[in-house]
């Protein structure tokens, strides 16, 4: 028991030193005992090891010292790299490496088949990613995670997924398959939270943030002190069959009435607009977007009637995080100019104690597929240790 606990401890203090010099260059072992709150001579052997295994760069710096100049240290961002794969968009296929510091280094998208499994979805990722994206990684380079964004919610008490937008990934263990598939610890997550994660990496003035994300499923991240809400089985902040939607419309998930969802998905922006038209999905979805553009009747009127709504769903979720901030992210940014005023006269209405300058600040975020991104990188980056 003391042995486990000495290396615990050990562990501890490797991650402390890593995340005090992921983000900066040129750090010496006082600045780092200074900022982890360990001991220099702790920091020095830890710091020593570190560099001799490549992890740590090791340089000299005149500008620290009148007297024997000190060593400093880098963290090799550019050689530990995560795979992130954003599946969130039905038959579209998003893959993306960072480096240590949640910059975008590759990237690239495809299309998959309606038929594909999802076996077969993690096996064509793979190929991709071997066949485009590693012979652009430098040679000494180590992917050290694979992480997935689903349209979904991972129950992290049985290791699948549920309540998927994308029927193809209900109730498969997605984390298994994609280990198997590439060899690699992975992580799976829903959009929203990853997105909620960015935010909360990239943005320190906000600890207690929503993240709203709409898209092909409606989900939300919720940070509450600067720590991601999960839950006992991964289901917190799940909204999607909330039941402050049209009452009069069918989930298709569920199969009751009035689930938020089923109006702020595409497919709901699109039942508004076309009714039950089966034309091409991508192409009826580019079509709504131009009508909104040229400000078509019908089209405004759809974008205002559903504000009404998301306006329902920001009430609600301001009463019972009280964040800082709420963003508005994936496909209704860009309708969001549209949606605005009838979103803000449900706020207003419903919230009795709104006030913007105390409450929360209400933000569209045009990047949350970047977000996606970043969002897996974090959490597989904040989480790693070089054993």
């Amino acid at each position: 028991m003391k042995v486990t606990d000495i290396l615990g401890i050990r562990e501890q203090n490797i991650a402390s030193i890593i995340n005090a010099v992921r983000f900066k260059s040129g750090i010496s072992k006082k600045q780092i005992a200074e900022e982890t709150e360990l001991s220099v001579a702790t920091v020095s052997n830890l710091c020593n090891d570190l560099a001799a295994r490549n992890i740590l760069i090791e340089s000299k710096n005149d500008g620290l010292s009148v007297g024997r100049t000190p060593s400093v240290y880098t963290f090799n961002v550019e050689r530990y790299c995560v795979l992130a794969i954003n599946l969130q968009l039905r038959n579209v296929m998003y893959l993306a490496i960072t480096n240590f510091r949640n910059e975008i280094i590759l990237e690239k998208e495809y299309k998959y088949s309606d038929n594909a499994g999802v076996e077969e979805i993690m096996h064509e990722a793979r190929v991709h990613y071997e066949e485009d994206l590693k012979p652009g990684l430098r040679d000494d380079a180590v992917i050290i995670g694979v992480g997935v964004a689903v349209s979904a919610i991972y129950d992290t008490s049985h290791s699948k997924l549920v309540c998927c937008a994308i029927p193809v990934f209900e109730e498969k263990d997605l984390k298994k398959i994609t280990e198997k598939e590439f060899g690699l610890t992975a992580y799976i997550d829903n959009e929203a939270n990853l997105c909620a994660i960015a935010a909360n990496a990239s943005e320190a003035e906000y600890e207690d943030i929503v993240y709203i994300h709409a898209s092909e499923g409606v989900g939300t991240g919720i940070i509450q002190h600067g720590r991601l809400l999960q839950g006992h089985n991964g289901y917190a902040g799940e909204i999607s069959h909330m039941p402050i939607g049209r009452p009069d419309r069918k989930c298709k998930v569920c199969g009751r009435y009035g689930c938020i969802e089923s109006d702020l998905s595409i497919d709901g922006f699109l039942l508004s607009y076309f009714g039950n038209n089966r034309g091409k999905r991508e192409e009826r979805w580019k079509e709504f977007l131009e009508a909104v553009e040229a400000k078509k009747e019908k089209a405004l009127k759809v974008t205002e009637e559903t504000g009404t709504y998301l306006g329902r769903l920001v009430s609600v979720l301001i009463y019972l995080f009280d964040p800082q901030v709420v963003y508005i992210g994936g496909n209704i940014p860009v309708l969001y100019p549209y949606m605005k005023e009838s979103m803000m006269k449900e706020v207003r209405g419903r919230c009795v104690l709104w006030d913007e300058n105390s409450i929360a600040k209400i933000l569209p975020d045009l990047t949350s597929n970047e977000r996606i991104i970043i969002g897996i990188s974090e959490r597989i980056c904040s989480k790693w240790l070089p054993y």
